[in-house]
């Protein structure tokens, strides 16, 4: 065909031996599927355009399949965005314990950052938009802030609040704040309370959640609204998946420095049989987060 022809080596079994591969980059002869020029593949990604037409999850399907043919002691792991082959630590198994054992075992006891309401992990506060989910949000986040009651009556867990403010602005925010506390200048105001008016999406935003986390350990974090970090569609994967495996590593995130997270979303026009069948989007929204609640005028 016609186009560039790169060489690449594969590397052997063997340590130090390696094979050429050609791979012609650009227009081909035959019509089919071709590599785009300027860019790098991993081998999986080649073995995913070549093979299964740049469907990686079929790939992977695949690909699992020959482990279990070979029954292969370690899985094979594949980012269901990028493609890539996430690497196992060699000897890594799953832990297999007796339930004798388990019954030994002590944990620390749940963290609720809002006594009975709003527990360590993610939960989804879902309403319609104008419901004054924000409202609810914003109160809350002060109550944790400054050791007051949420919603007047209910115990919170003192600690810094980290509020992504993704669909107002600065000014909106300190007027609303301003309604909640009173006087701008008063020491009401509370230092823990940190405000973010841009995050990024995805995979992008758990890391600087990480980050954040890791410097500033809070009790609580709210994200205003949902669709603001939620990842672009992938082409490669449904909708489901999607947000299945961003949920997951939301709630991840969560586990690993015990915070809450509360994360803002909008309800279906027509209200559903039960409150899972009121959020709007896949049921892997629910399905994933830790707790979920709806807002109803």
């Amino acid at each position: 065909g016609k186009g560039t022809e790169v060489s690449v080596m594969l590397m052997g079994d063997a340590d130090g031996t390696a094979r050429p591969w050609h791979i012609h980059v650009g227009s081909c002869a035959k019509g089919g599927p071709v590599l785009g020029g300027g860019k790098a593949y991993t081998p999986f990604a080649v073995y995913a355009e070549v093979l299964h037409r740049g469907n990686y999850s079929a790939a992977a399907a695949s690909l699992e399949q020959i482990r279990l043919v070979s029954q292969s002691p370690v899985p094979i792991k594949v980012d269901p965005v990028t493609g890539e082959i996430i690497e196992v630590p060699e000897g890594a198994k799953k832990e297999i314990i007796s339930a004798s054992r388990l019954a030994r075992m002590t944990f620390d006891p749940m963290r609720w950052t809002v006594d009975g309401l709003l527990p360590e992990g993610v939960t989804i506060l879902a309403g319609r938009p104008k419901v004054k989910k924000s409202w609810l949000a914003l109160s809350v986040a002060v109550a944790v802030a400054s050791g007051g009651k949420a919603c007047g009556w209910c115990e919170t867990r003192q600690g810094g609040v980290l509020y992504l403010d993704l669909e107002s602005n600065q000014r909106r925010m300190r007027s609303r704040l301003a309604q909640l506390i009173g006087d701008p200048d008063s020491s009401a105001w509370p230092e823990n309370l940190f405000i973010a008016t841009d995050w990024p999406a995805g995979d992008a935003a758990i890391k600087e959640l990480d980050i954040f986390l890791t410097d500033n350990p809070p009790q609580l974090v709210v994200i205003d609204i949902l669709a603001r970090v939620r990842p672009p569609k992938s082409p490669r994967l449904d909708s489901y998946d999607q947000d299945y495996v961003f949920l997951q590593a939301l709630n991840a995130c969560a586990d690993r420095h015990r915070v809450s997270i509360l994360v803002l979303h909008h309800t279906r026009k027509a209200k559903g049989e039960d409150i899972f069948e009121d959020v709007s989007g896949t049921t892997a929204l629910t399905g994933a987060a830790s707790t979920t609640s709806t807002a109803w005028p």
